[in-house]
């Protein structure tokens, strides 16, 4: 795990000016109200689980479906004013169902990966 680290630091390095450019793909959509902030997270969450199952390209694209929904949902708990608690659950099972998703799309080795960095895509998720 700790050998993915520097890994996934030169990743979310890389997605930095993404999040920009995400800002425009996805204008006149529900998501166009997501702060760039919320976008970066996607592209963030994006680069790591990449780093840990390696997706291919058909589900790169399923995952960015999935993870925009859930970037979404955040990004509309983090405007609400909310107990930070209530909000660290709140972000906790959206993980989960995030998790859930893509469990429905990646082979069964990318799975075992999955569960394998479940710590390290849990802390992930807390940045």
């Amino acid at each position: 795990m700790k050998v993915l680290r520097p890994l996934i630091m030169a990743s979310l390095l890389f997605t930095a000016t993404a999040a920009s450019a995400q800002v425009s793909e996805y204008a006149g959509t529900m998501y166009a109200s997501m702060t760039e902030a919320s976008f970066q997270w996607m592209e963030d969450r994006i680069a790591t689980l990449d780093e840990v199952v390696n997706l291919t390209d058909d589900q790169q694209t399923a995952v960015k479906e999935i993870t925009v929904r859930y970037a979404y949902r955040v990004d509309a708990l983090l405007k609400k004013d909310m107990e930070p608690e209530k909000l660290a659950m709140h972000k906790n099972d959206l993980f989960q169902y995030r998790m859930d998703d893509y469990k429905n799309i990646l082979t069964p080795s990318q799975l075992s990966l999955l569960e394998e960095n479940m710590e390290l895509l849990q802390a992930d998720n807390k940045e």
